[in-house]
C-alpha cells in the first residue's frame, strides 16, 4: 500500500524519515556520537534525543531543510511525493491545492528544497560535483 493511499500519521512520518536518514540508528549531529537516549518530554511535538557523550539534545529533522519548519512532516513528505508524481512544471497553486497550505508554507518550503539542492554535498551525491 502507497503513502498516498494510506494517510500517515505524524508520528509515522518522524519514523520514516528517522529510518531514511539513520539506516542503523539515530546519530548525534553534533559530535557523531551513535550512543544516545529518548527523552520522555510531555510538551514536545516530535521525538527528542539526548547524546550520551556531547549531552545535547537533537531530533530528526536536526541540521536538515526541515529544521525549524511550522509545516508539519507528514505535510514534508506529501510535499516532496507531489513534487515527484508530477511530471510537468508545478505552481505555487497546485501545490497550494493539492496540500491545502498557504501560498507563504508552500513558498517556504519550496526556497528551502533548493537551499538542499545548491549545497555541495547533495550535488555530489546526485553526481554533480562541479563547481558552479
Amino acid at each position: 500500500m502507497g503513502l498516498e493511499e494510506q494517510p500517515l500519521t505524524e508520528d509515522q512520518a518522524e519514523r520514516l524519515l528517522a529510518v531514511l536518514r539513520w539506516p542503523s540508528g539515530p546519530i548525534c549531529p553534533f559530535c557523531g556520537n551513535k550512543d544516545h537516549y529518548v527523552l520522555d518530554l510531555k510538551n514536545a511535538n516530535r521525538r527528542r534525543y539526548k547524546c550520551s557523550a556531547c549531552r545535547k539534545q537533537f531530533s530528526v529533522t536536526k541540521g536538515t531543510i526541515l529544521e525549524g519548519s511550522k509545516l508539519s512532516l507528514v505535510v514534508w513528505i506529501r510535499f516532496i511525493q507531489f513534487l515527484c508524481k508530477r511530471s510537468e512544471d508545478v505552481s505555487l497553486s497546485d501545490i497550494h491545492h493539492e496540500l491545502n497550505v498557504s501560498y507563504g508554507a508552500v513558498q517556504n518550503a519550496l526556497d528551502r528544497l533548493a537551499y538542499a539542492l545548491k549545497r555541495a554535498p547533495l550535488r555530489a551525491a546526485l553526481g554533480k560535483s562541479r563547481n558552479p
